[in-house]
């Protein structure tokens, strides 16, 4: 059984990219192997929902589950690993590439508060399932006032 390492901390949402990296992704992204092979990648992702659960599935063919990093705090989780590069065997060359290798990082803003102690991650065929069970709404709480 492979085991992902989860770990919780606070402000994953100031470590993601600026909206200038994000637009030059944008726009340099599809330029071609050598430029992808020196960038970080973004596996496909998807977030949904049911009324205990929050399930983020990510697309990861390839990786080694002891490279990746899976960190969640109050409103996110980052996903972050690297993908190695297969040998290349001399004198071939390339046709088509278009299969992205190194690093990638992604960081998911979640659409309700989750329970840190009840976090299932699993990585199957290529796809990691992240089970992040919803925090409770809990009443209101009396707070006792006193004086100075």
């Amino acid at each position: 059984m492979d085991y992902i390492k989860i770990r919780f901390g606070p402000g994953l949402g100031r470590q993601s990219s600026s909206a200038v990296n994000r637009a030059l992704d944008t726009i340099f992204g599809n330029v071609g192997p050598v430029y992808q092979s020196s960038r970080a990648w973004r596996p496909q992702m998807d977030v949904y929902e049911d009324k205990d659960n929050i399930f983020v599935i990510a697309e990861l063919a390839g990786i080694d589950p002891a490279e990746l990093e899976v960190e969640l705090d109050a409103a996110a989780i980052r996903i972050a690993g690297r993908r190695a590069e297969p040998p290349r065997f001399e004198g071939t060359r390339f046709h088509l590439a278009e299969i992205p290798y190194g690093f990638f990082e992604r960081v998911v803003y979640l659409p309700s508060t989750i329970d840190p102690e009840n976090v299932q991650a699993n990585i199957k065929e290529g796809l990691l399932v992240v089970r992040l069970a919803k925090r409770q709404a809990q009443g209101p709480t009396k707070i006792r006032v006193s004086g100075l």
